[in-house]
């Protein structure tokens, strides 16, 4: 009887890991699809404007991951379509790029980032920024959103339609401060 029972246990556990195994390959479903990644362009313009500091800081709620607003203000993550780097990075990266003169004397810009996704119901790109200008002493506060269409179907079409709102708001940016914009030529725009 010892070994009866012995037969049953093995046979019960070899049934059970071959069932593990075989469900398996029944519930993993599609292959594999890999995210991608974009990155804002790097502008071919650079303002004129003299800049002490820039520092950017997020409030959105954004990160890598596409950030998605549908109805009912429905927030969601897009896990296959992803930033280089989280939008601080990436606002950061392109103003220093744009506004690479350096003074100590410049204007100094704390940018927040407060909207920083994709609508899903307007099908617009969104970008909102809350910027703080210090200078001679002198703080002045500008806030404004900036947009832009996109096809909801096309990962690369949302991030086509933030680098045109980042490239906006850099203009904008750039009147705040009574700058002219020169392009990479040394062109005066």
């Amino acid at each position: 009887m010892p070994g009866e029972r012995m037969k049953r246990t093995v046979f019960q556990i070899l049934f059970a890991a071959a069932a593990a195994v075989m469900s398996g390959c029944v519930f993993m479903g599609e292959e594999y699809i890999a995210p991608a990644t974009y990155d804002l362009e790097r502008s071919e313009k650079t303002s004129q404007v003299q800049v002490s500091r820039i520092r950017v800081r997020n409030s959105s709620g954004a990160d890598r991951r596409f950030l998605y607003r549908g109805r009912s203000n429905r927030m969601r993550f897009d896990e296959y379509n992803l930033w280089l780097l989280d939008p601080e990075l990436l606002l950061g990266r392109a103003l220093n790029g744009f506004f690479a003169s350096r003074s100590e004397s410049g204007v100094e810009m704390l940018c927040t980032i407060e909207a920083f996704e994709f609508d899903l119901v307007r099908k617009t790109a969104r970008l909102k920024l809350s910027i703080e200008f210090a200078r001679d002493g002198k703080t002045t506060f500008y806030s404004r959103s900036w947009s832009s269409s996109f096809d909801a179907e096309r990962g690369s079409s949302a991030a086509e339609a933030m680098n045109k709102c980042v490239r906006a708001a850099m203009e904008d940016i750039e009147k705040q401060c009574g700058g002219k914009t020169v392009s990479a030529t040394g062109d005066k725009k």
